[in-house]
């Protein structure tokens, strides 16, 4: 410590004040009795004090501030009576107290940035006993300097970083002289939770593995100040998901290795699919460096819902009520390569060439798509006027596909098109013959001959190239309802008083055969590729007919559950039965292809069709068959 000896000499300064004292002295009294002089002890050998310090530290020389800073004094003289304390900073004086302790509020709010002086100045008596003491005029002073650091903007966040797999935390350094320890702790998620008390300046947490977590760092001073001194919070940063898809049916689950590799135990792998009841994969992985999963291909056409959750080898916090700070999911994912346009719809998909299909995505575009290019060939779009309902409704093609037929706009005007090119299409109003509050399917031939049913019963045949209409049919009793036309628009099936095959001649239907509509066999339809044919299965025995004379060209026996499409340009038939997408040889249904497809195809949103050598399903993705 250094002292400064403030005071002059002791005898000469007392000589000095007993004469004035005499002076006075005699000049005031009236009677002068030299032998009742008073002399006073003094202590003329008086050496400075030794002070000890309480609580406030002097073996330093800079005080940093990082808020408002309470210092504590007190003061303990060996000899002499402590008489004040006063504080100065840069000069101008912020404290004093006639007292041996107390305290001295800094608060660095009410400095500029940078560096300040302070000083600290301790008065005591002499400890002389003489009068000058008493009067005030001689004594010690004590005094010791520091540097005020004060920074206002100092930054108080914790940053962290990677380190050999685990997460590691780092902040600035306390650098006041009061430093006993720094703590460390995860908040927040219902749970205050201790991990360290450490004096570096950072530290590793083996347990954190990416879920989403904060961080408090306090200091603790020597005399239990607890200083806040930042904090970190953390997003979720745990492995993303991927799905990838190839061409040769190989779906795979794939996420990024996890940054905490080192912290992680194992990894959980859940694929939930809902079809009327919740079904459910789990995998266990023990790998860190395992990061990938090959989804089974009887996953084809479900929409999944895949969750990765992280185990760590050790945490507080993986316990049941928060395994979803530890997952990662991929929701609703349609298991097959996509051809569908992402998050539109898909309906009506229809076969119009022996390699391309056609379809509706989200209402408002037709779109036609090629097998073998995986890619859309051509995209027409409409847009209504003065209404915002769907522009494409009540789709329909022609047994060959050449042709199409749909609604479009909010008058509901029919549209008939190429399918081959969009552009070439035309747009006519048919209200007049269907009716103005009806909006049955057009049936269409592959010469632009279409039927229009009409509300009140029967149905028309019209040209659409001549805007022409050409015949009227109807009759008295049941409804009548024009169902499909053949390819060359010559022959017809409706369902009357029975369901009927008609040929269209001379301007006359006539009947050629006839079922009970009560009970219609299993499938029907015109040939796509053989104008003059027609297809019909009982449930048992596939038939192709005749439409001449409905005589058998040729049959074979077929038991599946389900005819859901046949390909008349690549000669097979697509069916489905408990669980399995079938693919058969038209000719004699000898099995071709057996695909695992565990959806119900009786609903329209589940139901597939068959192209060349692909299954094309309703929830916009594709099976891509090996060539025979």
């Amino acid at each position: 410590m250094n002292f400064n000896h403030i005071w002059s000499s002791a005898k000469d300064y007392l000589f000095t004040l007993v004469l004035l004292f005499l002076i006075v002295l005699l000049s005031n009294s009236c009677e002068f009795e030299p032998h009742k002089i008073y002399e006073r002890t003094v202590n003329e050998d008086v050496s400075a004090p030794e002070i000890q310090v309480v609580e406030l530290n002097l073996d330093y020389d800079t005080i940093f501030l990082y808020g408002s800073k309470q210092i504590r004094f007190s003061f303990v003289s060996s000899d002499q009576e402590i008489l004040a304390v006063r504080f100065t900073i840069d000069g101008n004086e912020e404290y004093l107290i006639k007292n041996n302790n107390g305290i001295f509020e800094l608060d660095y709010r009410i400095y500029t940035n940078g560096i300040h002086d302070m000083v600290l100045e301790v008065y005591t008596a002499s400890g002389s006993g003489s009068i000058a003491e008493h009067l005030g005029m001689e004594g010690f002073l004590f005094s010791k300097s520091w540097v005020l650091y004060i920074d206002q903007n100092y930054s108080f966040n914790v940053k962290s970083t990677i380190s050999d797999g685990f997460l590691k935390l780092y902040w600035n350094r306390y650098r006041g002289y009061d430093f006993k320890e720094y703590v460390v702790y995860r908040t927040g998620w219902g749970t205050d939770k201790e991990l360290a008390r450490l004096k570096s300046g950072f530290f590793i947490d083996n347990t954190y593995v990416g879920e989403k977590a904060r961080y408090d760092v306090e200091v603790i001073t020597d005399n239990g100040t607890i200083i806040p001194w930042g904090f970190l919070e953390l997003e979720k940063d745990l492995p993303k998901l991927h799905f990838i898809i190839s061409e040769s049916n190989k779906y795979i689950v794939k996420w990024n290795k996890s940054k905490y590799y080192n912290a992680v135990d194992s990894f959980r792998l859940s694929l939930a699919t809902y079809k009327g009841f919740t079904n459910s994969t789990n995998k266990a992985i023990n790998e860190p460096d395992d990061t990938t999963y090959i989804v089974p291909t009887s996953y084809f056409g479900n929409r999944i819902d895949v969750t990765l959750r992280v185990v760590p080898k050790n945490s507080f916090q993986y316990m049941p009520g928060y395994y979803s700070l530890f997952e990662s999911y991929l929701e609703s994912v349609v298991v097959g390569f996509s051809f569908g346009t992402r998050n539109k719809g898909v309906t009506d998909i229809s076969q119009v060439s022996p390699d391309e299909f056609m379809y509706i995505t989200g209402s408002d575009s037709l779109v036609r798509y090629s097998v073998t290019q995986k890619q859309i060939v051509e995209k027409y779009g409409y847009q209504p006027i003065g209404c915002t309902m769907g522009c494409f409704t009540r789709f329909k093609v022609s047994p060959s596909g050449k042709y199409l037929t749909t609604y479009v706009d909010c008058d509901h005007e029919v549209m008939l098109a190429n399918s081959g090119n969009l552009l070439n299409h035309t747009i006519r109003d048919l209200k007049s013959l269907s009716g103005f509050m009806y909006i049955p399917e057009i049936p269409v031939s592959d010469k632009g001959l279409v039927i229009i049913n009409n509300s009140n019963g029967g149905f028309y045949l019209y040209n659409f190239n001549t805007d022409s209409t050409i015949a009227y049919y109807n009759k008295d009793i049941f409804t009548l309802q024009g169902l499909s036309i053949s390819m060359n628009g010559d022959y017809i099936l409706l369902l009357h008083d029975s369901l009927r095959l008609v040929h269209y001649i001379n301007s006359e239907f006539i009947n050629i055969w006839s079922h009970s509509r009560f009970n219609e066999p299993a499938f029907y339809e015109f040939d796509g590729k053989d104008s003059g044919r027609f297809v019909i299965w009982n449930g048992s025995i596939l038939s192709v007919k005749q439409c001449l004379d409905f005589s058998t060209d040729y049959e074979f026996p077929l038991s599946d559950e389900k005819i859901l499409d046949i390909d008349y340009y690549n000669n097979k038939i697509l069916t489905w039965s408990a669980g399995h997408l079938y693919v058969r040889n038209f000719t004699d249904g000898s099995l071709l292809h057996d695909v695992t497809y565990t959806l119900y195809p009786g609903f329209w949103y589940n139901s597939c069709r068959l192209v060349g050598n692909a299954i094309i399903c309703m929830q916009g993705v594709i099976y891509f068959l090996e060539e025979n």
